[in-house]
């Protein structure tokens, strides 16, 4: 499930870049290797951003990082604001994706005006529903799993999450693309993938469990809870 991780390393080895790696997310270890290193860049999703800002001490800022880009969950504007003050030299992207389209599919900046979902946009044709993606960056297909099984006749993936694309007005280019859930029952919990029905196989097992139904709660810090 951390494609985005190891896309991460070998964009920083291309680059010729210095890369820190450490055995475990620890928040109180990452901020003193970005101030001991001189970190310019990280990746994160929100829980660990979420740490990372509780744990620091006092007023102590990290002007020394430049960019940080977070996925695999929703930044919210509290979240976004308290980083911009921590790290406040800091450009934060978001970013859309999964391991399937090996790491990120679409970026964004919080402050983008096409962040917004506002009046005037406007859908063409069937535009919202289940979002699919394709191109040169798309695994070849799922192991066992006959291909056809997840692919449209024109090369179309199921990506399983559900949103809406808008087209670009005025002055920008390209489209806009909005999430709003999933499709999957798959819970999303501090950047992990945790499958309902694995955990409901575990409960089941127990002599005092007939029966279990396994859900996603919103969490402040998680994003989701199981």
């Amino acid at each position: 499930y951390h494609v985005g991780g190891l896309s991460s390393a070998h964009a920083t080895l291309a680059a010729g870049a210095n890369h820190v790696f450490v055995n475990k997310f620890d928040p109180d270890l990452v901020l003193r290797i970005i101030v001991d290193e001189g970190v310019t860049a990280f990746i994160a999703v929100p829980a660990m951003m979420r740490e990372l800002v509780d744990s620091r001490g006092g007023d102590t800022v990290f002007p020394t990082v430049r960019k940080i880009l977070v996925g695999a969950g929703r930044l919210t504007d509290e979240l976004y604001n308290s980083i911009r003050h921590v790290f406040p030299n800091a450009k934060v992207t978001m970013a859309y994706g999964m391991t399937e389209t090996t790491s990120s599919v679409t970026f964004l900046s919080p402050e983008d005006a096409r962040f917004e979902l506002d009046a005037d946009s406007t859908f063409a044709g069937n535009a919202e529903g289940q979002l699919l993606v394709r191109g040169s960056s798309l695994m070849l297909g799922y192991v066992g799993v006959d291909r056809t099984e997840t692919f449209d006749a024109d090369g179309w993936f199921a990506t399983g999450d559900l949103g809406a694309v808008g087209e670009a007005r005025g002055e920008e280019t390209g489209s806009r693309v909005w999430l709003r859930g999933r499709a999957k029952e798959m819970i999303k919990s501090g950047g992990e993938n945790v499958s309902p029905e694995e955990v409901e196989r575990i409960l089941n097992k127990h002599a005092n469990v007939e029966a279990s139904v396994v859900i996603g709660a919103p969490h402040t810090k998680w994003g989701e809870a199981v």
